[in-house]
């Protein structure tokens, strides 16, 4: 599986191309803004989108997945199939409020797509021959999600885990303790030999936060948005 970033947006958004090459298929993860860019690089790719993942309701990473999902839509080899858009419920009340967030925030107003799929743990997201498995891991949202795509080693953590840190602790909705327990019980039993692919920043692996990142150490939490 072929795993591509672009940061996109005000936020510096790590929106993901997920893409089987054999099949031409993409699931396109946390497509925050810029739309046009994204269906650019898709296009230059031959790529069609199968899917768009959200790894939680926040308004940095699904500020521009209606706009996205509906391009995407207009693009496909037919038109009138719609690309579903995919959240865990637990989010659900945070993606209805992205109007107010914009706004907050000074942005042009935002408009939520409608939730297609709703992710559950250990849920599937089948892209050809490839599989990419849903782990709910709660704590910076209550519907966060990663993405573990066990046959590359690799796991797409939006704001749960990045380089050094960890996502914050301290907004509605959040628990330090749960983030920090999805981390430990869902994300490092999967090896220190993955490579984490962040919601912001660079990559890193889990060996590595493992051995030094501080807010794991149990004498910091928060951390980047």
């Amino acid at each position: 599986m072929r795993i591509e970033s672009l940061t996109v947006g005000p936020f510096a958004v790590n929106a993901y191309i997920l893409a089987n090459e054999s099949t031409s298929e993409a699931i396109v993860v946390d497509p925050g803004a810029d739309t046009e860019r994204l269906l650019a690089r898709l296009d230059a790719l031959g790529l069609r989108v199968r899917s768009v993942v959200a790894t939680h309701g926040h308004l940095a990473h699904v500020g521009g997945a209606r706009d996205f999902v509906e391009a995407a839509a207009r693009r496909s080899d037919a038109p009138s199939t719609p690309v579903p858009f995919c959240l865990h419920a637990d989010d659900a009340a945070i993606l209805a409020s992205l109007p107010e967030r914009a706004l907050l925030f000074g942005l042009p107003p935002a408009s939520p797509p409608g939730i297609d799929v709703e992710l559950s743990d250990s849920a599937t997201l089948e892209l050809g021959d490839e599989t990419v498995t849903i782990l709910h891991t709660p704590g910076h949202s209550p519907g966060s999600v990663c993405l573990w795509i066990e046959s590359e080693r690799a796991l797409l953590t939006g704001d749960v885990l990045f380089s050094g840190s960890v996502g914050r602790s301290d907004i509605e909705g959040s628990s330090a303790t749960r983030l920090v327990g999805s981390i430990r019980e869902r994300l490092f039993p999967l090896g220190d030999d993955v490579t984490v692919f962040p919601g912001h920043g660079s990559k890193t692996t889990l060996g590595n936060e493992r051995e030094t990142n501080p807010f794991l150490s149990g004498q910091l939490l928060g951390g980047d948005a």
